[in-house]
């Protein structure tokens, strides 16, 4: 299965128990996974779309029994008595959304009816396709309310509020108590940022190694170069030293350089030396220093 198949069964078996809670989930379930509701003599028919079983499993436990349910999973449909309250599943009755608990029931139920999210060792994505933009503004609204600033882009007609950052995902799974689903994003955050991490320090070693294979190849060729035009016997204690070293040692760092010298030399010091030794190839190319 999916990541998002594997949040929607766990979230599926979780229940409240508040009364308050269960009507929020019911709700949510009810307008984000009815395709369309009808009225056929004596009773409602909800026509159930996306994953359509465990939302039917769910309608079933959530909404009271005195309600006459009945379903039918080969067509997706559950079956309401004519004289089921909507107006106390409405999201406009101000009772409905009033306690935390019910606004995490809800997001939790809408989820389950019009949400997914990817899997966490490709990319953070977690959404909601909706029917309208009320219903866009609704979701944003509560998730809000949790500290969570949710976006809204139009896909095929249909508003979709999504969250793109591990930590707001992090926390919609945590809303809907799907903890195990959590666990793993958890993991998977850590161990990829670990490996961007060693990425990350193994491409600046990379670029540092290059960089100093690049200079003590230049070096070298300088050398070359004052060794055969005027002879390195020539040049100055100091550079002579430091370029006899260079030629004997053609895989070392200046640090390393500098720890043969006697006595030591700095990094710095060695450095300024090789710029000399440069000076002095460049004006032998040019002519300014004739040889002997």
């Amino acid at each position: 299965m999916s990541f998002s198949s594997d949040v929607r069964q766990e979230i599926s078996t979780k229940t409240d128990r508040s009364e308050g809670a269960k009507r929020a989930e019911a709700a949510a379930l009810l307008k984000f996974g009815a395709q369309r509701i009808e009225l056929f003599e004596d009773a409602w028919t909800v026509f159930i779309h996306r994953e359509y079983d465990l939302t039917l499993k769910k309608c079933f436990t959530l909404l009271p029994k005195t309600f006459k349910i009945g379903t039918n999973a080969v067509a997706h449909e559950i079956y309401l008595s004519a004289n089921f309250p909507w107006e106390e599943y409405d999201v406009t009755n101000e009772k409905l959304l009033s306690s935390a608990d019910a606004k995490r029931a809800f997001i939790r139920g809408a989820f389950m009816a019009c949400g997914s999210v990817t899997d966490p060792e490709k990319s953070y994505h977690l959404e909601f396709v909706l029917h309208d933009d009320a219903e866009a503004e609704l979701m944003k609204g509560l998730l809000g309310n949790f500290g969570l600033e949710a976006r809204t882009i139009h896909r095929k007609g249909h508003p979709v509020v999504y969250l793109k950052e591990s930590a707001a995902i992090s926390d919609v799974l945590n809303i809907c108590g799907a903890h195990v689903s959590l666990m793993k994003l958890e993991n998977d955050r850590i161990m990829k940022e670990m490996r961007n991490s060693v990425n990350r320090k193994v491409n600046c070693e990379t670029a540092n190694l290059d960089k100093t294979v690049d200079a003590a190849n230049r070096q070298l060729e300088e050398i070359k170069t004052i060794r055969e035009e005027i002879g390195l016997e020539n040049l100055p204690d100091n550079l002579r030293e430091i370029a006899m070293l260079r030629l004997q040692n053609p895989e070392c760092t200046l640090q390393e350089l500098g720890e043969l010298l006697d006595p030591p030399v700095g990094k710095s010091g060695v450095n300024h030396r090789f710029r000399k030794l440069g000076e002095i190839a460049r004006q032998l190319g040019t002519g300014t220093i004739k040889s002997q």
